[in-house]
């Protein structure tokens, strides 16, 4: 079937067909969801035990080493990194790339988990396996109290329970919102009875943790009485008890004297007080230029998968308006901490705009080079292709993200070359006296298979990259998707629509014979190739040598796995040794937020909008890339909003200088991270059984890391040893008291953490009971030997049975794969590429590495790592790309030189692709690999084209070096058309595209420049060349 002829002559069914496709696109755009990055499965989680008291070693051999034994019998898992520390167990869980169904998998290691608790140590905790890694909190909101209006400050503080039941009203009204999928609080801060006991006094108390617990629920009871029949019907049965105010716990009957009088908690000096949990489990702080830092709460909502984000940030902020006009009190602030949606509307608006940008500049080039009518010609192809596009990858699950509209920006300039060449054809037809009609189909028809060929090899060269396994396969699964729909799109509206426009809008041009082909431009191309024929050799060898310089640069180059993050925001992080009380991280979080305040100011702007502090915890996910850490008492995370991302960058430098200088705490300061979230660009990995010898080996890494320039922060992630209390028992004097080691940990972790005992509630309200030793004799070694423990004969001082004892134990114990581990990791300083920083690392410890006593391994982790990994990933797509395009090129020409000759364009892309990466400063990262991959579909097709020409001449009986000199002036126009059209696409994405998106850009637009001139020069030359001495079959 001739497509374009039908179309010239069914102009109904074509406009018809059109239209409909535009409606469904539309339609499709609104309906896409909307989010900041590219959906991606989270392969990651868990598993958490607690065990009071027990040392780092302790809890490695008793519960890590059991819990990992089971997971490792999952064939899914590719690797297990532990961390046993002081009463915690967390083993992290990684699945292989190619695990889809990770529920199925999860459900598995559950059950396994489950299994082996029977493994596990008396007084440990129930395994908590956790998977929802994947849960990114879009909006968060800090809930803190602020003077009244017209006040300086505040007259009545709100108490935390009143803060928190304003949080909960707030929790429920998000919770209403469609959209969100979950909602949590941080900072609350939970209510708690403590009954402080004497220690002395409680020996002689003949009542244990346990007995006390179990006679309390009994009076405190909330279970059903059953139902009971009556002549007037069947009544439920309430029994009555639950205490409903903390005195009548004094009033509970413990015992019996003799004379059988009634012995009640409150004879027994029992100090009952309802109070805040102390020391507080986490805190959350708000800050800003004018709020020192208040106490808050933090509200976090999270959005639902398939939902447009922008929607739910505007539903939220209606709900937020509603319950500050309403519900909150004046003197009670709710403000955003972090607002996604915003972010997310943003830059859909800036991508959007460099879409529109980048149409205007496509049509302004060829309202230039061709005029308005051609022109019209060319742009109607760009909204069919585009729009009709969209409804396409919708169906194929692709979202409205950063890297979908990227990617249609990227194809923008590609679309519109079928256009140009066949309408440029129609233009040349009609110039040689063919009618109008019968040009504009003969246009597109005659060169419906080269077209086609071109299309497809583009195509060839982006779809493999669908091929890139793990978590960056999927952050780009959409640009390859989205460039080849919008692609072979193009191709079929440049078979309809394009011949269709050119029979309404052209007009035959006249073309004086004697004018043609004189300009000077055509006459010095014309001398140039006949010229560069004549010295094939000199001209081949040129090429070689420019390449060869192009590699070169390389070196000057470097390489850089993600760059960093453009964005408002910058994180602080704090870790104070092992061991440090939360008191003690909180002040040093105070001296952190009174760095911000003092250093926010530059040039009479405020960097600081606002931060938070979250002090015990890592907060919320606020985005993909991130990991928050555990509930551990010495660390303490720092969200900064700045002005504008445009001074983060500098400002973290600053701050970086600054927070050094406070003593015995490391604190990294940190800007947005793109890619894979790693916990530091520059890491070394050493492992071996040998604990001493491991943290030895350790030290001396991280002192080889200070001296190397660019390193920030250098540490092991074992962190320092510390004090651990420990009990020795003396198993023949506990064996005579009745003592076992159980009953002497149940003691400890009773006395000194607090014992359990009962739930004393307030409507849904719960405030636990908890039975404890008086702080003042919990805070020394003799205090601890003055304790009491239960025997079988009743309780006796835990001096007499146990040595209690200080011991330098590690802080925590780190495994890889069930292998003891030491990390050593750091940050970069500003100027320095983290890859430099490993190889200068590299270079240092190669003497170090050759020194390892026998068991011991060092490996190279961080950026560099996964800059070779990702990498090998895209040199595959790459490589299945070019095997692609050679195969449909041997389908067309059957012959394997000219695919070969045809191929010569993709490494003379590459001497422009390295040097604009060294022009613009880019170093060589994940997604400018891409644009390399991308430029190998690309550079072909105009040699695709040239070729074509060629063989027309030399049918038509010219002498090969004549029609190749004929065909490059014939097709000198378009192809210098096209890819001017494909840059002027791209350049707003290279002036504006963030670090991820510019270097790929860049990248293509330097390529596509170098590889159209050297097209024009070098294929004829190559083609010459093979044609005359390989006797390569011409036509």
């Amino acid at each position: 079937m001739n497509l374009p002829r039908f179309s010239v002559q069914k102009r109904a069914t074509i406009l018809t067909a059109m239209a409909l496709c535009m409606l469904s696109g539309v339609n499709s755009f609104f309906k896409m969801s909307r989010r900041e990055d590219p959906r991606i499965v989270i392969r990651t989680c868990y598993i958490l035990t607690r065990w009071p008291g027990a040392s780092a070693t302790k809890v490695e051999q008793l519960v890590t080493d059991p819990l990992e034994k089971a997971a490792g019998e999952i064939d899914e898992v590719k690797e297990m990194v532990s961390e046993s520390k002081t009463g915690l167990s967390v083993i992290y869980i990684s699945l292989e790339d190619d695990v889809w169904d990770v529920d199925q998998v999860w459900d598995k290691l559950r059950a396994r988990v489950e299994r082996s608790r029977g493994e596990l140590p008396q007084g440990a905790g129930t395994p908590i396996v956790d998977t929802d890694f994947d849960d990114v909190y879009a909006v968060c909101l800090a809930l803190y109290q602020t003077p009244p209006p017209g006040k300086d400050k505040i007259e009545r503080p709100y108490t935390p329970r009143e803060m928190e039941i304003l949080a909960d009203r707030i929790e429920d009204e998000l919770k209403e919102i469609e959209s969100v999928a979950k909602v949590k609080k941080h900072g609350v801060q939970p209510e708690v009875v403590y009954l402080d006991v004497d220690s002395a006094d409680w020996g002689q108390i003949s009542l244990t943790p346990k007995e006390l617990g179990n006679i309390l629920e009994a009076r405190n009871i909330v279970a059903p009485g059953g139902e009971v029949d009556t002549e007037l019907g069947r009544f439920s049965v309430k029994p009555t008890g639950e205490f409903e105010a903390v005195p009548e716990l004094d009033e509970v009957v413990v015992g019996l004297r003799e004379e059988k009088i009634p012995i009640r908690l409150g004879d027994l000096e029992i100090a009952a007080s309802r109070r805040y949990e102390d020391p507080p489990t986490t805190l959350v702080r708000y800050g800003d230029t004018e709020v020192p830092g208040a106490p808050a709460i933090l509200i976090a909502a999270s959005m639902k998968d398939g939902r447009n984000i922008i929607d739910m940030g505007e539903e939220i902020d209606r709900r937020v308006r509603e319950l500050r006009a309403s519900e909150l009190p004046a003197d009670v602030a709710l403000v955003k901490v972090n607002d996604l949606p915003r972010q997310v509307d943003e830059k859909i608006d800036e991508f959007v705009e460099n879409l529109w940008e980048g149409m205007a500049i496509v049509v302004l080039i060829a309202l230039v080079m061709i005029g308005w009518r051609p022109a019209l010609i060319m742009a109607s192809a760009i909204p069919l292709s585009i729009i009709g596009s969209l409804a396409v990858v919708a169906l194929m699950g692709v979202e409205l993200e950063s890297c979908s509209i990227a990617s249609l920006i990227i194809a923008l300039g590609m679309l519109v070359d079928n256009a140009i060449v066949v309408s440029d054809n129609a233009v040349r037809l009609m110039g040689e006296g063919v009618p109008r009609v019968e040009a504009a189909w003969r246009g597109a028809q005659e060169l419906a298979i080269p077209i086609l060929t071109s299309t497809l090899t583009t195509v060839a060269a982006f779809l493999p990259m669908i091929l890139i396994p793990g978590n960056l396969g999927e952050y780009i699964r959409s640009l390859p998707i989205v460039v080849s729909v919008t692609l072979l799109a193009s191709f079929f509206a440049a078979m309809t629509v394009t011949p269709l426009m050119c029979a309404l809008l052209l007009k035959p041009k006249k073309v004086d014979p004697e004018k043609k082909g004189k300009s000077f431009i055509v006459r010095g191309y014309k001398a140039l190739v006949a010229w560069c024929i004549a010295h094939r050799m000199v001209t081949l060898g040129g090429a070689a040598a420019a390449l060869a310089g192009a590699l070169a640069l390389l070196q000057v180059i470097g390489s850089q796995f993600f760059p960093p993050g453009y964005r408002d925001q910058c994180f602080v992080h704090i870790w104070l040794p092992e061991g440090s009380s939360i008191a003690a991280t909180d002040r040093t979080a105070k001296e952190v937020e009174e760095i911000l305040r003092k250093k926010s100011a530059k040039d009479g702007k405020e960097r600081m909008v606002s931060s938070i502090t979250f002090v015990g915890s890592g907060g919320p996910r606020l985005f993909l890339a991130s990991s928050p850490e555990q509930t551990v008492p010495n660390y303490a995370y720092i969200v900064v909003n700045t002005s504008g991302p445009e001074v983060t960058s500098d400002w973290v430098e600053e701050l970086r200088a600054e927070v050094s200088k406070i003593p015995g705490a490391r604190i990294d300061v940190r800007r947005y991270d793109l890619g894979p979230g790693l916990k530091n660009p520059v890491e070394w990995r050493l492992s071996g059984e040998d604990a001493q010898v491991l943290r030895a080996k350790a030290a001396e890494m991280v002192q080889t890391f200070r001296e190397v320039p660019g390193t920030v922060n250098p540490y092991d992630d074992w962190k320092n040893a510390g004090y651990q209390i420990e009990v020795d028992v003396d198993e023949e004097a506990a064996s005579l008291a009745g003592v076992t080691n159980a009953d002497v940990a149940d003691a400890m972790n009773g006395l000194l953490s607090g014992a359990y005992l009962t739930t004393y509630r307030e409507g849904d309200h719960s405030v636990e009971v908890l039975l404890r030793v008086r702080p003042e004799q919990r805070s020394r070694l003799e205090d601890l030997s003055r304790s009491y423990v239960n025997g079988r004969s009743g309780k006796v001082p835990l001096g007499s049975v146990a040595r209690v004892k200080q011991t330098w134990e590690p802080a925590v114990i780190v495994r890889r794969d069930q292998v003891r581990a030491v990390t050593v990791g750091c940050q970069v300083a500003k100027g320095h590429l983290p890859n430099d920083v490993s190889t200068a690392v590299a270079e240092k410890l190669a003497d170090f590495k050759k020194n390892l006593p026998s068991g011991m391994n060092l490996a190279e982790q961080g950026e560099m790592k996964e800059t070779n990994k990702s990498q090998d990933d895209v040199y595959m797509a790459l490589q299945i790309g070019i095997a692609l395009i050679v195969l449909i090129l041997i389908a067309q020409y059957n012959s394997f030189l000219k695919p070969f000759v045809i191929m010569m364009t993709v490494p003379l892309a590459l001497v422009g692709a390295f040097l604009g990466l060294w022009v613009t400063g880019w170093p060589l990262g994940f997604m400018a690999c891409l644009g390399i991959v991308s430029l190998a579909g690309v550079v072909v097709n105009n040699a695709i084209i040239l070729i074509d020409f060629v063989e027309t001449g030399v049918a038509a009986g010219q002498p090969l070096r004549q029609a190749l000199v004929d065909a490059g002036v014939i097709r000198m126009r378009p192809i210098m058309l096209t890819s001017l059209t494909t840059i002027g696409g791209l350049f707003p994405l290279a002036l504006a595209g963030g670090p991820l998106w510019e270097p790929m850009a860049w990248v293509m637009i330097y390529g596509l420049v170098f590889s159209t001139f050297l097209t024009l020069v070098v294929i004829p030359t190559v083609y010459c060349w093979f044609a005359e001495t390989f006797r390569m079959k011409v036509a």
